[in-house]
């Protein structure tokens, strides 16, 4: 997945003279611990990036971790699962508002992660290993419960904030913008990403054919500061979505545009294809894929146009393990999905690909157990969820301005927040201009206006004229250094202040943007 570093030994110098590796080899465990202070981690992930034989050495101490946490743990049947995540949904609302949630959420990353380098600058550091037996067995299991709580907040796919990770103010994290680097190949079309941390993270898409068909699948990963292709590439397909539910597990969908379905697996280190059976005789091809955990999530299944030439979709749960679908789902266009716990989630779409009246609704335990009208008709195509817990959440919709016109840029954004018993329509603060708004928290958001060009009067010709971000309840202009962008998509969190997403250009799908936000601004990376 990193590239053959045991190759690189022996073969290559590093770019540091042999003092300073001296100095990092000495600094690489309390950097993998996540002991070492923010300017000394930066220091780590730069020297790194640039010396082979620093990063073999990275390596091992993440591989000989990875062991230490693949010993036998005591199995948790579903039961205990269920009574937990009820007495979390219950409990977890008592902690202080003062409470910083970065410091629990470090603890799930470094928790769950085995071998990938994840943030450690200015976090809260990992137990020592040396707790005895019976002392961490314990302790685990309580992590364990109040993580998967948090985990939740994060959301996922496209439309998730990343890892809580970071000072909590505007930053440029481990990799600065002009450290990092991107190997975009030509003609790609990126539809996704996922940071599973501030230097750790996946883009997915394809490569087009001059015709827009697809040529093949297209997986990026940043580590070490930099983009890269990875495998597997798969022939004729274009990828569409990704959730990762834990930095060594994700899952990827995709189809050959609604001939075949493809689903990915990662596991082990690397992205495999699943074969899931009753998936695969589903008829549809896979949009959305929003996962809790490696054994519970959900996928939206998007269904070939009817007679009418109109679109249906359904639902793929995974619950324990096993994948059903779903087809008595409340409404008939379903655009997203957000866990809220083990067999547990809201989802949101429109009334029919006829009707665009936007709807919420409710699954649990088996059961629609809600359906909420969002109050009015919104663009399908822009309607994104994020459930930051069981009793906090918030849909994001673009409504149609005067004459119910979606191409003019005349829309308006529609925000609701569910407080854990209704849904309700709120103002978020940021500049009444703006069409399309992501929100992320209570106090962070971003909101675009996208305006006509200047030299060009054509009435689809739409660019982002404006970008704001919001962080702890100031809303604050974000200068984007591309121009002609006409859309800023696929938002993933870093920390405050930091975020990675995908940029398109107006009338051309044949190459996409990586987008760096740091420090007020958005930084490019591709042609």
């Amino acid at each position: 997945m990193y590239g053959s570093h045991d190759d690189m030994i022996g073969s290559e110098t590093p770019s540091e003279p042999p003092e300073q590796c001296a100095v990092v080899a000495a600094r690489l465990d309390a950097y993998h611990d996540g002991l070492l202070p923010a300017e000394d981690a930066r220091t780590v992930v730069s020297h790194v990036a640039s010396c082979a034989q620093c990063a073999a050495r990275l390596d091992a101490v993440a591989a000989a971790d990875s062991l230490i946490r693949s010993a036998p743990a005591p199995h948790v049947g579903p039961e205990l699962r269920h009574r937990l995540y009820e007495r979390i949904a219950m409990a977890r609302y008592s902690i202080p508002p003062s409470t910083p949630i970065r410091s629990i959420r470090i603890s799930e990353t470094t928790m769950s992660e085995s071998g990938s380098r994840l943030s450690r600058a200015a976090a809260t550091p990992r137990v020592p290993r040396r707790l005895n037996v019976w002392l961490s067995g314990v302790a685990a299991a309580l992590v364990v419960a109040l993580l998967a709580g948090v985990f939740l907040a994060q959301g996922h796919g496209s439309k998730h904030p990343g890892p809580l990770v970071g000072s909590g103010g505007p930053t440029t994290g481990l990799c600065a913008s002009t450290a990092s680097k991107a190997n975009i190949p030509a003609n790609a079309y990126l539809a996704d990403l996922a940071m599973t941390s501030a230097d750790e993270g996946w883009a997915v898409g394809g490569i087009l054919n001059a015709d827009h068909s697809w040529a093949q699948s297209l997986i990026l990963h940043f580590s070490h500061c930099q983009w890269t292709q990875v495998g597997p590439t798969i022939a004729n397909v274009g990828l569409s979505s990704i959730s990762m539910d834990a930095p060594t597990d994700g899952w990827i969908t995709g189809s050959s545009y609604g001939s075949a379905s493809v689903l990915l697996h990662y596991s082990g280190g690397r992205w495999q294809q699943k074969h899931v059976a009753t998936l695969e005789n589903a008829t549809g091809y896979f949009g959305n894929v929003r996962m809790l955990s490696p054994t519970d999530g959900w996928i939206v299944i998007e269904h070939a146009k009817d007679a009418h030439g109109l679109i249906t979709t359904a639902l793929a749960h995974e619950h324990n393990g096993a994948w059903s679908v779903l087809m008595n789902t409340p409404f008939a266009l379903v655009t997203d999905v957000s866990p809220v716990g083990p067999d547990d989630a809201w989802v949101i779409g429109t009334a029919s690909d006829s009707d665009p009246t936007g709807i919420l609704a409710h699954y649990k335990a088996g059961q629609w157990v809600a359906t909420v009208p969002m109050g009015g008709t919104v663009d399908s195509s822009h309607l994104s969820l994020r459930m930051v817990s069981p009793a906090v959440g918030w849909a994001m919709a673009e409504a149609p301005g005067p004459g119910g016109n979606y191409f003019e840029a005349v829309e308006t954004p529609l925000v609701l927040r569910y407080d854990g018993t209704t849904w309700k329509s709120v103002h978020i603060g940021a500049n009444p201009a703006a069409q399309r708004v992501y929100m992320f928290g209570a106090n962070e958001g971003w909101a675009f206006q996208l305006s006509h060009q200047a030299d060009n009067a054509d009435p689809g010709n739409l660019t982002i004229s404006q970008a704001q971000y919001e962080s702890g309840g100031t809303w604050r202009a974000a200068k984007i250094t591309a121009r002609s962008i006409s859309d800023i998509y696929a938002l993933s969190r870093v920390s405050a202040g930091e975020y990675w997403a995908i940029g398109s250009y107006q009338f051309t799908m044949h190459q996409s943007l990586l987008l760096h936000f740091a420090n007020d601004t958005w930084t490019q990376y591709g042609q």
